[in-house]
């Protein structure tokens, strides 16, 4: 249940991240604010690592580069649909990123033979359903490459979840995982900036929304990290869902966005679906315990 609150804060920290991403990318161009989300990442982590005695040298630097890479892969494939696609439809595919961690973790269990939890993957459908119902996504026939972009882009972040997973089971802390990932953003958004972008146009606003940007996407990361790290993984993923949300209760405070009552709808499906999952859980967890006690009775017995 913890990794599932880790999620929530993760899913609301990253709303927050999209509010002041809309209002900086003006100014600061989308690889400009990928660069800067990195320095603040890696300037911060740093100073704390130094300030308590931690160690940001790890022996698993090839993991910690797939995962980098992974992740800055799929951040570029959903830029790059989002770009092209309807903000609904774009934000959609995204979040099509549980589905795909839902259908790994089956496979996992099929190919070592252990019970998978059909009801997670049940609601992983539930809740995209309800994604569906607020963000209300559709393409034409001269979008397929950006929709097929978007759907590998969710794709390759479900792996980044796996690698994640791993990192933790070497026991890397979060924050290194965060560090490393954020010095791949530093150098792939500034070569992206400077060769596709016109230069920062730089004021007291843009300062605030780097602020902001910075302060959310950090810590919106460890709090992912952390939720993917221990816990079920597809009921963390499930959580993300929650980020629809938050995006738009954000957007009707901020904007005064209408919510539709087709929306409406949704936001309670996503909540379902997100109740249902955590309650299912909890009962196999009280399952597995009574019978791990019958069995311990048995063998005192």
């Amino acid at each position: 249940m913890v990794s599932s609150l880790w999620m929530l804060l993760s899913a609301f920290l990253f709303a927050v991240l999209g509010a002041f991403v809309q209002l900086g990318t003006p100014d600061m161009g989308t690889m400009g604010i990928v660069c800067y989300r990195g320095i603040f990442a890696v300037v911060l982590i740093a100073i704390w690592a130094k300030s308590t005695g931690r160690t940001l040298g790890t022996k698993y630097l090839r993991q910690h580069l797939i995962r980098s890479f992974l992740g800055v892969a799929a951040m570029a494939l959903w830029l790059f649909s989002l770009a092209a696609l309807p903000l609904g439809t774009g934000m959609t595919l995204h979040y099509t990123t549980p589905l795909f961690m839902a259908a790994g973790a089956m496979i996992f269990s099929m190919i070592r033979h252990q019970p998978w939890e059909w009801k997670l993957g049940l609601c992983s459908l539930i809740g995209f359903f309800g994604v569906s119902l607020v963000m209300q996504p559709e393409f034409s026939s001269d979008q397929i490459l950006a929709a097929v972009a978007g759907l590998a882009g969710a794709l390759v972040a479900a792996l980044v979840g796996f690698q994640i997973r791993k990192l933790a089971e070497l026991n890397e802390p979060s924050w290194r995982v965060v560090y490393y990932f954020s010095c791949i953003c530093i150098v792939v958004g500034f070569f992206g900036h400077v060769g596709f972008e016109q230069d920062l146009h730089v004021d007291m606003d843009t300062v605030w929304y780097a602020l902001g940007i910075g302060f959310a996407a950090t810590f919106a990361q460890l709090s992912v990290t952390k939720a993917y790290g221990k816990g079920n993984i597809v009921l963390s993923a499930i959580m993300q869902y929650f980020g629809i949300i938050f995006g738009a209760l954000i957007g009707a405070f901020l904007y005064g966005d209408v919510v539709s009552l087709r929306s409406a709808i949704g936001m309670l499906i996503i909540i379902a679906a997100g109740v249902f999952a955590s309650l299912s859980m909890k009962k196999g967890k009280k399952r597995e315990a009574g019978e791990v006690n019958k069995q311990v009775t048995a063998d005192h017995d």
